[in-house]
């Protein structure tokens, strides 16, 4: 049956050198977010990176529903013990059984619900969208034991010409230095493209640009790529968490 969930990116609560009251407004607008989706009976919520969580363990209390996070750039500039113990923060997830590629070298996991299988892959650079071959090893091989199931990933680079309306020619417009940036490994980067083009029951999040809807080049309101197929169906669906 159909089910909702929430889905937020550069949450930022504990980023080096943020003062006081930027620390405070960033919790208070993830609290807002958290309990908006509760009252929209999200059964939980995915973090796209840079949640940037230093201390966790009151957090159970503070947040209503479970909160899952892939591993962004930022979250290398904390001193969560949890992210370097390469694991994820446990906020209220005690309930779903969660999958490590290995609990002792990576933050990649998924887990299954409702038939659906949630799958987040962490960055593995203070640099931006750095992946280590390993961790794409891992993703091809849950995305191919679940290729008839719908599938979620979450990563925190975006494809810069699959993000919504937001990166299309963005070389031209930025140049590769800030492609590189984003997506500072060729290789790898074009390993998840393929990924992402092959499995057309996953759909894709990635978040990492701060940008705005109304800041996208080609649509101010939508925040969904999709291509169509010669027979009309859609397939490679990303969307780009503002």
């Amino acid at each position: 049956g159909y089910f909702n969930f929430g889905v937020l990116s550069d949450v930022n609560l504990d980023t080096k050198g943020s003062t006081t009251e930027i620390k405070n407004d960033a919790f208070n607008t993830m609290k807002n977010a958290i309990d908006f989706f509760k009252d929209h009976k999200a059964k939980f919520a995915c973090v796209c990176g840079n949640m940037a969580l230093s201390q966790y363990k009151d957090y159970n209390e503070l947040f209503s529903i479970p909160i899952f996070a892939s591993k962004g750039n930022l979250d290398f500039e904390t001193s969560n013990d949890t992210w370097w113990e390469k694991t994820m923060p446990e906020i209220n997830t005690k309930d779903i059984s969660i999958e490590y590629q290995d609990k002792v070298d990576s933050c990649n996991f998924y887990f299954g619900f409702n038939n659906c299988y949630f799958i987040f892959l962490s960055s593995d650079s203070k640099n931006g969208g750095f992946y280590l071959d390993k961790g794409i090893d891992w993703l091809h091989s849950v995305l191919d034991t679940h290729r008839n199931e719908r599938c979620f990933v979450f990563l925190h680079s975006p494809f810069h010409d699959k993000s919504g309306n937001l990166f299309p020619f963005f070389e031209d417009r930025f140049g590769n230095d800030k492609l590189l940036f984003y997506n500072n490994d060729f290789n790898s980067y074009d390993r998840l493209k393929k990924l992402n083009e092959y499995y057309k029951n996953a759909i894709w999040f990635s978040g990492q640009t701060k940008y705005r809807l109304e800041d996208q080049f080609f649509s101010k309101t939508e925040n969904v790529f999709y291509q169509k197929g010669e027979d009309g169906t859609i397939s490679n669906i990303n969307v780009h968490v503002p």
